[in-house]
């Protein structure tokens, strides 16, 4: 008879990691210190976790025992390692051995981009100017074997030392990674090669030595890439602030690297006292704790990268819902009685939430509208950002507007806008939708457009 194929599989709350099965591993298994990544949010921690060691069979898989993991007492301030490198296994209350493991804690720090301006755009547009935004985007817990490997062959996506990494800890890391890694976005400025969008953006990070920034232009469609660049996080770890231009790159088939213009960019980091940044760092990687940046002078942030007290008064005292960042949900249900200066009229719904000339709006696909002025978009639903809703504040709300367009070969044009309040109905009543038909007016057209609206709360 063979030995059993023991593996590994730990989960907290709804988090879940799995080890590789060490075939015919028997009762003495070799895990070759593998890494189980698993991403602990406010959901989770409270639940506990459990280690369990199970026999990898044909079928169904059989459990060899388990034990409790309490994460609590790694979670205090300089408690992130469990000392103790093995845990008792049982199976019911008998005793099954042990397993040899470390069992770490590793806390968030907050990393603030303020995305303050740019100058001199690449256009990538052939007439007018662009309608600049821009992104950032934090990738974080790369696996340690990737870290080890050498730049040009670790940033090379069509290496095969990668991919058969990213395929090794696929079981053990991949949902912790998609958990950690996240994108944002500022608002869009119309018409401009000089914009100024103030907009900060705020992330959790556990590893992430750089981020990237990618400044793009809307349009109709697709959107077009200006430029990007990737900044290394060092400074800010070690000094806490951070404020430079940087030069945005845009990479020419014809070419190479073209200039795509320069960006202001104001970092702020704080990280949790006792913890080095980035954490899980690789053999060659330098690392910053708090010391070094309370010496340069930066405390934990208690105001915004502004200075503004009164920003700061706002927010303390803005209720929860202010605070209840997530994605409005907006299905476009049906139009009635459309109206437009085309006999052969062709709309779309643009949704934004916040003010107006800022925000970044979310399209639907191009209907056509019959004779009698009916559209049909097929309950297609419009998933709208809903960041920092005490910014998105306007006259005591956060305002929805709906615009109505007709689709035109060089300039679309608005038939009807509506402007929808979202609190009372909305960030107070999170996963409740709400369908209204609503009268398109202030345009160059008329009709009613029946949309059902759900606030989803992150």
């Amino acid at each position: 008879m063979d030995k059993q194929d023991p593996y590994v599989y730990v989960t907290i709350g709804k988090q879940k990691s799995k080890s590789k099965v060490v075939n015919n591993g028997g009762s003495s298994p070799v895990f070759n210190n593998e890494e189980l990544l698993l991403y602990v949010g406010v959901d989770d921690w409270q639940k506990g976790g459990k280690i369990e060691l199970w026999d990898d069979d044909l079928g169904s898989d059989d459990l060899i025992a388990s034990t409790n993991l309490n994460i609590l007492h790694m979670m205090a301030t300089n408690g992130n390692v469990r000392k103790d490198p093995s845990f008792q296994l049982w199976n019911g209350d008998k005793e099954c051995g042990t397993l040899s493991a470390m069992a770490y804690f590793l806390p968030f720090g907050k990393l603030t981009c303020v995305v303050h301006s740019a100058k001199g755009l690449r256009n990538p547009d052939n007439w007018g100017k662009p309608d600049p935004y821009v992104t950032i985007e934090v990738k974080q817990l790369t696996a340690g074997a990737i870290k080890e490997l050498d730049p040009e062959e670790r940033n090379n996506p069509k290496s095969k030392a990668v991919k058969k990494i990213l395929k090794d800890v696929r079981d053990s890391q991949a949902d912790a990674v998609a958990m950690a890694c996240s994108t944002k976005q500022t608002q869009t400025i119309n018409g401009s090669l000089d914009p100024e969008w103030r907009a900060e953006l705020s992330f959790d990070i556990v590893d992430a030595d750089s981020i990237v920034l990618t400044c793009y232009d809307e349009d109709t469609g697709s959107d077009d890439l200006i430029g990007s660049a990737t900044v290394s996080l060092s400074e800010v770890y070690q000094a806490g602030v951070s404020d430079s231009w940087i030069s945005l790159e845009y990479n020419s088939k014809k070419k190479g690297g073209v200039k795509a213009g320069d960006l202001k960019l104001q970092l702020m980091f704080w990280g949790p006292p006792g913890s080095k940044f980035p954490q899980r760092p690789g053999s060659l990687e330098e690392t910053f704790g708090d010391k070094g940046r309370a010496l340069a002078g930066h405390l934990p942030p208690t105001s915004t990268p502004f200075g503004d007290s009164s920003e700061n008064s706002k927010l303390l005292s803005a209720p929860g819902v202010m605070e209840s960042s997530g994605i409005l949900e907006v299905t476009v249900v049906e139009g009635s009685q459309l109206k437009g200066a085309d006999s052969k009229l062709v709309a779309y719904v643009r949704c934004k939430v916040g003010p107006v000339k800022k925000a970044h709006a979310i399209k639907s696909k191009n209907v056509k509208v019959s004779r009698s002025g009916n559209a049909d978009w097929s309950n297609e639903t419009l998933s709208v950002p809903v960041t920092d809703p005490f910014k998105l504040e306007e006259n005591g709300d956060v305002f929805l507007t709906v615009e109505l367009m007709d689709d035109n070969t060089f300039s679309d044009t608005v038939l009807g806008t509506v402007s929808i309040p979202l609190k009372e109905h909305y960030l107070t009543k999170p996963a409740s939708a709400v369908e209204a038909t609503y009268s398109m007016a202030g345009g160059k057209g008329s009709g009613t457009i029946t949309l059902s609206i759900t606030f989803l709360k992150r």
